[in-house]
């Protein structure tokens, strides 16, 4: 049984039953609020909340968040693709030019590439820059990679602010 089928069995027990209901309500307010609200609760942004607020559903609401995290990791992994399918005898992008790209600060950069690496998706070269492995690209089309429109979704998602980047990104990807 996959760790989904699991999550939905659980999460259908949970909901349909209202003393589990009750007693997973509870919980979330007493322990999970707290521990949410201590360790995010200045760096949350919530939009839209009045639009919840209004809802008078006769059952629950699924709320989805959308995970910066996982951008930038399937970003930079999207950036490596490029340049090695591009150039696969220079494949590697250096982690200064990922930063100014992704608009990341540098520990941030720096945390996803070491996630990556672990997972044996990037790699690190001799001459210090990241690029991608054949798992790396595996995992690319696991989640569902767009090869032709990843630049367009990158550069309006990444909200980057100079032309040259996107000239950058451009000239990588008419290859």
């Amino acid at each position: 049984m996959k760790a989904e089928d699991v999550a939905l069995a659980v999460c259908r027990f949970v909901n349909e039953r209202p003393a589990a209901k009750q007693a997973q309500t509870l919980y979330h307010r007493v322990v999970g609020n707290r521990f949410v609200q201590a360790c995010i609760g200045r760096r949350i942004r919530a939009h839209g909340l009045e639009r919840v607020i209004d809802m008078h559903p006769d059952r629950g609401v699924l709320l989805c968040a959308n995970h910066r995290s996982f951008f930038d990791q399937y970003a930079i992994m999207s950036i490596l693709y490029i340049v090695r399918r591009n150039n696969p005898s220079e494949p590697g992008v250096g982690s200064m030019e990922l930063e100014r790209l992704l608009e990341c600060p540098e520990p941030v950069i720096r945390f996803h590439c070491w996630y990556l690496k672990e997972n044996n998706w990037i790699t690190r070269l001799d001459t210090g820059y990241m690029a991608i492995t054949a798992h790396g690209v595996d995992r690319l089309f696991e989640l569902g990679y767009n090869f032709s429109g990843v630049v367009n979704q990158l550069l309006s998602l990444a909200h980057l602010e100079h032309r040259r980047d996107a000239a950058f990104l451009s000239e990588l990807d008419d290859s």
